[in-house]
């Protein structure tokens, strides 16, 4: 009875394994889908079933993810691009009811176009270009062919500044119905651009006279507050220094007169005749002196020798006549 029981159990389990499985095995056989339509400014797009042409589903972009589990929309560039009507995708897996897994098969069998008819009055389109005599405009992601014949383009816009170009990629443009004319509008960079330049000279011109008046008046402050002190060094400094070379200047300039004065003069050669003269006589004088101070050191004693040597020779002679 319990091997009924389990063996039952096991045939229920798998049967529900099998049915719970089906869908996703039924999104993986290479189904394909075809990009029908976007909602740019809902960020939505709705793909179709290529092979039958059913309706799949409308996602959000962010919903939408590639093979790396990641949504598609932030690994590639030129996001309006990505998407573009009639390319075809293989879808991998159904994560959700609202979150598919894709991944790009080819681009569109054709680009598709709007005409001039499918222009909105008032919409503002972006000028590409010309493509087989026919100007092409783009707004997000639809691209429009418009004749060449009947447009007009008005290049110039007035109002802050007054401004004007010539048609080429990259201007924006108003469509005016009513007119079949083409205007130049505020979004064009080369507009922005001019429209800065000129109101940042204008900025400029307007605040140069007091900028340069703060500026000005800025300086004196700073230099009033160090004049002062930069002249008290000044002074020490120069004085110091001018002290130091006029002393020195001074000296050996009356040094040398006074030496060039005295060479040449007479009472220079009177006077050294004179010193000269009186420095002999003061010499003898000095010489007779020294003689005369120092006779006490040698004369005493000279006496006492020649008295005792006479002594000495009398005691010698008196006892010679005694024998």
């Amino acid at each position: 009875m319990k091997k009924k029981l389990l063996l039952f159990i096991g045939i229920l389990t798998l049967t529900l394994s099998f049915l719970l499985t089906v869908p996703r095995t039924k999104a993986q056989a290479n189904t394909r889908l075809v990009v029908q339509s976007y909602n740019v400014s809902a960020g939505t797009i709705t793909f179709y079933d290529y092979d039958t042409q059913a309706f799949f589903g409308t996602f959000d972009f962010n919903n939408i993810y590639d093979n790396t589990n990641n949504p598609f929309i932030t690994n590639k560039t030129n996001i309006p691009y990505i998407f573009r009507m009639g390319d075809v995708y293989e879808l991998i897996d159904e994560l959700s009811a609202n979150l598919i897994k894709v991944e790009f098969i080819r681009p569109a069998d054709r680009q598709i176009f709007y005409t001039l008819d499918d222009m909105v009055d008032q919409q503002v389109y972006e000028y590409k270009g010309i493509v087989e005599n026919m100007y092409i405009f783009q707004q997000g992601i639809n691209l429009y062919r418009v004749p060449m014949q009947g447009i007009n383009f008005k290049n110039e816009i007035t109002g802050l500044i007054g401004f004007s170009t010539i048609l080429k990629p990259g201007n924006f443009y108003s469509w005016q119905a009513s007119g079949n004319s083409f205007y130049l509008d505020g979004k064009t960079p080369d507009y922005i651009y001019q429209l800065g330049y000129i109101t940042g000279q204008d900025e400029s011109s307007n605040n140069a006279s007091n900028a340069y008046q703060d500026g000005y008046e800025a300086g004196i402050r700073t230099a009033e507050g160090q004049l002062e002190s930069e002249y008290q060094r000044g002074l020490q400094n120069g004085f110091a220094d001018g002290y130091d070379v006029g002393l020195n200047k001074g000296y050996q300039r009356g040094f040398d007169d006074a030496y060039n004065e005295i060479i040449s003069s007479d009472e220079y050669t009177l006077g050294y005749d004179n010193g000269f003269k009186d420095g002999e006589k003061s010499r003898l004088a000095q010489n007779n002196q020294s003689f005369y101070s120092g006779i006490e050191k040698w004369l005493v004693p000279a006496i006492i020798v020649v008295i005792v040597l006479g002594g000495i020779f009398s005691i010698a002679s008196f006892k010679r006549r005694e024998i």
